[in-house]
């Protein structure tokens, strides 16, 4: 076997305070191989501050069969480090969930991070599918201020430049050339995100700052959808996907009028929640963005209840939900999560909806006009090691969130055509070489989740550690990133 050894490009930082985001790359063999990887889609809808990611790899072994240790990268955090790693972590073949768990690596004196898992190649095509969540890298440094569309010119409302990046250098390592490689990046009607399309020659952009989306051979079928698509590529650092953007920060939302560029922004009603104190139990990390922190009521099914304030856009067409602790590989199935939740709005509309049990964003019509939303936990999936039922994020949108295509479709339409979910399921369409999305789950096996890390192999105390330091400072650095820029 190989040394664990991956040439992985590090964000540059512009600004004193940074907070690294969930960066990935393209799975990468730990051992020398004739399997060519004949073609990959990347997918990524983006939301408020996280985004969803789905790769499909299509494989061709002209050999014998073959077993291989693969390594999907990241960017490994130290204990100083602020941010979070790629969050929810799942792997399968040909539609079969792989067992993962953690690696570490060394290249050029710094530790890389990988997520492993083996797989054998049989003769002939395989498809390995990755998901994860990633939220985004974050700077203070100033990203064209000149250009803040007017209707965010408020005050109270800062900005941040953001970015996101997917490495597809790392699947140099496979035979010859990737065939084609078709990466699309979609927003969500949340995503209040601007700037992504500001080219390196614009004038305000001196010596690669502020960040812009790279490469530049994207194309637009519509203002927020970015493709690349490639042809017989041998992938360096060059085509490396960077989608920069600048992300406004209400300061007070509870207390603001925000317009409807702003999306529809939730904020906790006081009163209608019970606080017992702690990061994981406030309701704020129900509605905070990130994917990584996640509010865990203190009363039990049928009893738990959460009512959010709605400003912005408050014209409702989707009710949308992560649920599950996704910060290691196991803590979503150590953990309880919610299976079926009654939603309310203030203008009387209701509905109950019947939840996946997967770490995944899932998506279900509900239309209103309403200035608050209230969400109630009717009954529970339990957990293999605790009964604390934890939702990670909440959110609300006025038009169907972008959904992932199959991966034959997305490559027969170049990525063109933007698909959206309209009925009662989860967000990820089903395929017969992915992860199933509208079959229900009986709950994962004591030993070994679905796609996760078996118990056998554990956690390393380190990253555990690390991550939920870097997880519980993550909002407090955005308070302080947020005060850096109103100084200026």
């Amino acid at each position: 076997m190989c040394a664990l050894v991956y040439s992985l490009g590090a964000v540059p930082a512009h600004a004193d305070d940074t907070s690294v985001g969930g960066i990935g790359g393209d799975l990468y063999p730990l051992e020398s191989t004739a399997i060519r990887m004949e073609a990959e889609t990347v997918q990524a809808v983006l939301f408020r501050r996280y985004a969803e990611f789905r790769v499909d790899f299509k494989f061709v072994n002209s050999g014998s069969p073959q077993k291989l240790l693969l390594g999907f990268p990241y960017r490994l955090l130290g204990p100083e480090d602020n941010g979070t790693p790629p969050l929810a972590f799942q792997a399968w073949q040909d539609g079969k969930p792989l067992s993962v768990r953690l690696g570490k690596g060394h290249y050029q004196g710094e530790e890389r991070g990988y997520f492993l898992h083996e797989a054998t190649f049989p003769s002939g095509e395989t498809m390995i599918t990755v998901s994860y969540l990633a939220e985004p890298t974050w700077s203070s440094g100033d990203r064209f201020p000149e250009l803040v569309p007017p209707e965010m010119r408020l005050e109270g409302v800062s900005f941040l430049a953001g970015r996101y990046d997917y490495w597809l250098h790392t699947g140099a390592s496979w035979a010859g050339t990737i065939g084609r490689a078709l990466v699309r990046f979609t927003l969500a009607d949340e995503c209040d995100a601007w700037g992504l399309d500001i080219k390196s020659d614009h004038p305000l952009v001196q010596q690669g700052w502020p960040w812009t989306t790279k490469p530049e051979t994207y194309v637009n079928p519509d203002p927020r959808t970015f493709v690349w698509d490639f042809r017989d590529l041998e992938p360096t650092q060059v085509d490396d996907i960077v989608l920069a953007f600048t992300g406004p920060f209400p300061n007070d939302p509870g207390s603001m009028s925000l317009p409807p560029v702003f999306g529809a922004v939730l904020t906790p009603i006081p009163g209608s929640y019970v606080e017992t104190g702690g990061d994981t139990s406030m309701p704020w990390a129900a509605v905070d963005g990130s994917a990584y922190s996640a509010w865990s009521p203190t009363s039990g099914p049928g009893e738990s209840r959460l009512r959010l304030a709605i400003t912005g856009n408050k014209d409702i067409g989707e009710f949308r939900i992560l649920t599950g602790l996704n910060r290691t590989l196991s803590s979503f199935y150590e953990n309880g999560r919610p299976k079926t939740v009654k939603v309310t709005l203030s203008d009387g509309h209701a509905a109950t909806f019947t939840l996946l049990d997967e770490p995944t964003v899932q998506r279900f019509p509900l239309q209103g006009r309403a200035d608050w939303v209230q969400v109630e936990i009717l009954d529970t999936y339990p957990g293999t090691k605790s009964d604390k039922v934890y939702i990670s994020e909440v959110s609300l949108g006025a038009r169907p969130a972008p959904t992932f295509a199959p991966f034959a479709e997305l490559l027969a339409t170049g990525g063109l055509q933007t698909t959206t979910t309209s009925g009662a399921s989860s967000s990820t369409s089903s395929t017969d070489t992915g992860p199933p999305s509208t079959s229900t789950s009986s709950g994962p096996s004591a030993t070994t989740p679905p796609g996760g890390l078996a118990a056998s192999d554990g956690w390393p105390l380190w990253p555990t550690v690390a991550f939920g330091v870097a997880g519980a400072a993550f909002l407090a650095l955005i308070a302080l990133l947020v005060v850096a820029v109103q100084r200026r």
